[in-house]
């Protein structure tokens, strides 16, 4: 749910338009219940998600695993990498982070590597079904907030990112993986606890300029 706050507010109060909605495959439900007295949590942003996932044409649903292949997607120099399948589909009980899409959107020469909440098992099988051999990746966004949960050191050594950015809240020393992102990170991790919102200027000769909430260069 934390990656749904706001659905409501933005498709019913808002009316913002969706072409296309991208889901993947499951039958998780949610305690509704329990979502009434959490903190920062709206059930309206649930059943706006339920509502929308079973669309037919406003939005259009698009369920998409590796390897997937359309010209409207492609064209925009987008590549799923992850989910491989929809193995999940009839299982209440799957793990709602290892169905997190992975997606590399290219822009000429410059690749940038969406990580989403993909976890290390997800890292492992992407790692392992291409021998070890990853795009060069010039922004990371790093996984599940940075969690050490989402860090495959492998996988991240294969991308060889220049620059990693972490989205995170408070993060317990023994959950963060911002150090190890460090590591191998050519020009630096960065955290939106240090800077607030982060934007990135990518170049298509493989550059990537970040600044702070404050629209101040980083590097």
């Amino acid at each position: 749910m934390d990656h749904m706050a706001g659905l409501y507010r933005l498709w019913v109060e808002e009316n913002v338009q969706i072409a296309n909605f991208w889901d993947t495959s499951h039958c998780i439900e949610k305690d509704e219940v329990a979502m009434r007295t959490a903190l920062n949590r709206d059930v309206r942003d649930w059943r706006t998600y339920l509502h929308l996932r079973k669309s037919a044409t406003n939005p259009k649903v698009l369920r998409l695993a590796n390897g997937a292949r359309a010209d409207f997607y492609q064209q925009d120099g987008i590549h799923i990498w992850a989910p491989f399948d929809h193995a999940e589909k009839d299982n209440p009980d799957a793990d709602t982070n290892a169905l997190s899409y992975i997606i590399c959107i290219s822009i000429g020469q410059c690749n940038i590597l969406l990580g989403g909440d993909a976890t290390i098992k997800t890292w492992e099988a992407l790692y392992e079904g291409n021998n070890g051999k990853l795009p060069k990746i010039h922004l990371l966004k790093a996984s599940h907030h940075g969690r050490k949960s989402g860090y495959h050191v492998d996988s991240v050594k294969a991308m060889n990112p220049d620059l990693t950015v972490l989205s995170v809240g408070e993060l317990k020393r023994k959950d963060d993986a911002e150090a190890s992102y460090e590591r191998f990170s050519n020009k630096g991790c960065f955290s939106t606890v240090d800077h607030g919102t982060i934007l990135a200027r990518c170049w298509v000769d493989g550059d990537v300029w970040l600044y702070d909430q404050d629209i101040v260069r980083i590097v």
